[in-house]
């Protein structure tokens, strides 16, 4: 097998000018071509233009002057390159002077009388349905022709905006109910359900506990009453302190009239207590400390820092042995972040896709989820009455897919009482005489 791959390698590399390539190199066109050419020059004989003389195919001109020597022969190039732009300026035309534009006349306005054209009655085009052709005559194939013949019948659609076709939520048009909320539930889906609701109302208790709390005073406060709010608006303008004066100046006439004896006695035991205080804040007070205590310290902190300044060092002369580490805790943590990026991304756009926006200036409330207590759940489905509205709760899902607003709520008019009218006669003093009765 090595034999006949070395022969055939060696058959490949046979020179193109030894006989055994003649016929494996030959090109079939080339040989068509020419022998084309010679059928082609034996018709047509002398006629063709290789059969032909120079003195046929050329003429010489007999009047041109050998003696004239050539201008352009001993220039430069950069004379003759200057020489052919002018000639080229030269041969071009002389462009027509311009004219300046005369301001247009207006021509002053001649009395005309305007007749009406009568309008030309159109007869209507006589058209036999039954002969007549309607189809369209419009290749519907091409594009363009497609076009024209939709908008000549307007056949083409509105162009619609590009939010018309998004959704304004995911959820649902009309929602699963429980399993527990079945007329005949199992009672671990039953129990689940009816926790569940639970739950919510407690919320809605705790909702309705914390408003009420929110009114009611905290303990130990009481109600501002008129002289508290009288005094609060006049501090401060010196109208109360002759009033504080005075009741300061009763209150110890009165203690000094129920026992002299027991307010000097107090008097005497805050001073002392007082001057028992003073010296104890004087015994603690530290004394200034010397310089060799000074010194100390500071010898103490220099020390400290080298310490932790070569620790330091050691510290990131070691962590080169731990750069494989470093590398994989970094790369770790960004794998880590980037998962909880990607969740939280998704957890984000779920929530964008189904959340109720704020549409209306109203306040949204759920519809209430309809359940049966045990003692009511039926034996059979005929037993079943029917539960809640279903108009109510058709629009409740409506404004929680955002596809209607929630009205604000407006308050109602209260009207504030009955009308009270009175008869009243009026009569002139003249009209009264003795015995007349007036009505009240």
């Amino acid at each position: 097998l090595a034999y006949s791959m070395g022969k055939r390698a060696a058959a490949s590399r046979v020179s193109r000018n030894k006989k055994k390539y003649w016929r494996k190199g030959t090109d079939v066109g080339d040989v068509e071509e020419g022998l084309a050419k010679a059928n082609f020059d034996k018709q047509n004989g002398e006629a063709t233009v290789a059969h032909r003389t120079d003195d046929e195919l050329f003429v010489v001109d007999r009047e041109a002057r050998e003696d004239v020597p050539d201008p352009m022969e001993n220039l430069t190039l950069k004379k003759k390159g200057m020489l052919e732009r002018i000639m080229k300026r030269v041969d071009e035309p002389i462009p027509e002077p311009k004219v300046a534009a005369k301001k247009p006349t207006i021509p002053k306005a001649k009395k005309t009388i305007i007749k009406r054209k009568e309008p030309k009655k159109i007869e209507a085009a006589k058209m036999d349905l039954w002969t007549t052709d309607l189809e369209a005559k419009v290749d519907l194939n091409d594009p363009d022709g497609a076009r024209i013949y939709k908008e000549t019948l307007k056949l083409t659609r509105v162009k619609q905006p590009r939010t018309v076709l998004e959704k304004p939520s995911l959820l649902r048009a009309v929602a699963i109910p429980d399993a527990g909320a079945s007329y005949n539930p199992d009672v671990d889906d039953y129990s689940e359900f009816v926790s569940r609701l639970v739950e919510d109302e407690k919320k809605v208790l705790m909702k309705d506990e914390k408003a009420r709390r929110r009114k009611e005073l905290a303990p130990g406060e009481k109600m501002c009453t008129a002289e508290e709010y009288r005094r609060e608006m006049m501090e401060g303008l010196g109208v109360l302190d002759e009033e504080k004066k005075e009741e300061a100046e009763d209150a110890q006439d009165e203690v000094f009239a129920a026992a002299p004896s027991a307010v000097v006695e107090d008097e005497t035991m805050e001073e002392g207590e007082g001057k028992k205080e003073k010296k104890g804040l004087m015994n603690e007070k530290a004394l200034p400390k010397t310089k060799k205590q000074r010194r100390k310290e500071r010898e103490i902190e220099l020390a400290e820092r080298k310490k932790s300044k070569v620790q330091t060092q050691k510290e990131l002369e070691q962590s080169v042995f731990k750069v494989k580490k470093l590398v994989r805790e970094v790369r770790e943590e960004e794998e880590a972040r980037e998962a909880a990026l990607k969740i939280k991304r998704e957890h984000r756009a779920i929530a964008k896709a189904t959340r109720r926006k704020r549409h209306g200036k109203g306040e949204f409330e759920d519809n209430m989820e309809e359940f049966l207590m045990a003692e009511e759940l039926p034996s059979s489905m005929r037993q079943i009455n029917p539960q809640g509205c279903i108009v109510s709760e058709r629009f409740k899902s409506y404004q929680k897919r955002n596809m209607i607003p929630v009205p604000l709520e407006e308050k109602q008019w209260k009207k504030k009482g009955r009308l009270r009218y009175k008869i009243k006669e009026e009569r002139q003093s003249k009209e009264i005489k003795i015995g007349t009765k007036l009505r009240a």
